[in-house]
């Protein structure tokens, strides 16, 4: 009887948790719809969008929307958009499209700011500001890009898996279905070495590939016409070796290796499986290892693909932060002076590392440089995210120690 009423209390606890979060995701959109509005019912496609709407096109007459020269997405978009289109029509698909992603855009901030240890009021300012400044979010709407919707929908099923496993599988599938951004932080948590919640992670694993899959295979004959496209065949290889973006990929072409895409994808998601099997992570851990690989194995990065690592410049700053009060707080004396400095420059250092990862894109438009140079420059805020990343685990390790002393 015990038992059950602790389970009770527990399920009415998450249930009302949740309820706030989604309370909370609310007020974040219709906070930002109002600065929005204008943009979301102007018409016309901007560049990014227009992709999509040629695939919507070619898949409503029939076709494959890998005809165009460039479509580097699953057929979902095209599949789904053309459906929606049909009852619609184009104009309200568009609109309907940009709040959706937008949404999408909110739900990426809050889950940014879900797992930081502070009240509830100071979480939804952080996120208003992420909502007013993220440059990511705003380059997102901006370029009608999915990144936004895919973003939010990867982080919020890999920050939520534990509460609602089935669920937050298919919200992360139909992310990957759209844009597989987070495809490497799947297989960590389909890896991830947690006795506590064995069968969440499982449901949710199966759950998210199995909507992915058959959300991609909606259409089942794009992708086979997708392999016959050259612009498909040579992403395989070195489609994206001359654009200028702060992937890890563009690193390496910088450098002078020209490695397949697919290959640093299985590379980043091999090292990444043998990492989270190889010791436990916390939730906090486990969320930011997951973006940080999934970041890491795409081969263009632009300024809104950043998104789906805000929450690790989040978190980062936010532990650093919590560092440094304590701290300033404990320490006294000569020796609490030294102590309180070297918190501070932790903390400023952090959060420079922060600022570096949501402004990243910065280091990839030096492209009249030499390769060499472009190299290093692009390599500086992929070594800041290896960095806070490392910093993010080495803190919640610190602070599992003191509450088990």
């Amino acid at each position: 009887m015990n038992t059950r009423r602790a389970l009770s209390r527990w399920m009415f606890s998450d249930t009302r948790i949740l309820a706030i979060d989604l309370v909370a995701l609310l007020f974040l959109f219709g906070c930002g719809v109002i600065g929005w509005v204008d943009f979301f019912h102007s018409k016309g496609w901007t560049p990014d969008g227009m992709q999509y709407q040629t695939g919507i096109d070619l898949v409503r007459n029939g076709r494959s929307p890998y005809e165009q020269a460039v479509f580097p997405y699953p057929p979902t978009i095209a599949v789904l958009g053309a459906w929606i289109a049909g009852i619609l029509g184009n104009d309200r698909f568009l609109t309907l499209f940009r709040y959706v992603n937008f949404l999408g855009g909110c739900a990426a901030v809050w889950g940014s700011v879900l797992l930081i240890r502070t009240t509830g009021l100071l979480k939804l300012l952080i996120a208003l500001l992420g909502i007013a400044f993220l440059p990511a979010l705003g380059d997102g709407l901006e370029t009608d890009n999915l990144s936004t919707l895919a973003a939010g929908l990867s982080i919020m099923g890999l920050a939520f898996w534990q509460r609602l496993p089935v669920l937050m599988g298919i919200v992360l599938g139909f992310g990957l279905a759209l844009k597989p951004i987070a495809l490497a932080g799947l297989f960590a948590l389909a890896a991830h070495r947690n006795p506590l919640f064995r069968r969440n992670r499982l449901a949710t694993s199966l759950a998210a590939f199995g909507s992915a899959g058959l959300l991609v295979l909606l259409e089942p004959s794009a992708l086979p016409s997708a392999l016959l496209q050259p612009s498909v065949q040579s992403a395989v290889t070195d489609w994206a070796s001359a654009v200028q973006n702060v992937s890890l990929f563009r690193v390496m072409s910088s450098f002078g290796f020209l490695v397949p895409p697919i290959h640093i994808l299985l590379a980043v998601v091999l090292v990444t499986v043998v990492y989270v099997r190889t010791r436990p992570l916390n939730l906090v851990q486990f969320l930011c290892v997951a973006l940080a690989s999934s970041l890491l194995s795409l081969p263009i990065v632009w300024q809104h693909t950043l998104l789906l690592i805000t929450p690790v410049a989040f978190i980062a700053t936010a532990l650093a932060f919590e560092d440094f009060i304590k701290t300033r707080k404990k320490a006294k004396g000569p020796g609490g002076r030294n102590q309180r400095l070297r918190s501070l420059s932790q903390l400023l250092f952090v959060a420079s590392g922060s600022k570096i990862l949501l402004e990243a894109n910065a280091f990839g438009v030096l492209a009249n440089w030499h390769p060499v140079v472009n190299g290093v420059a692009h390599l500086v805020p992929i070594t800041t995210l290896f960095l806070l990343t490392a910093f993010v685990v080495r803190k919640e390790d610190r602070r599992q120690e003191e509450i088990r002393a």
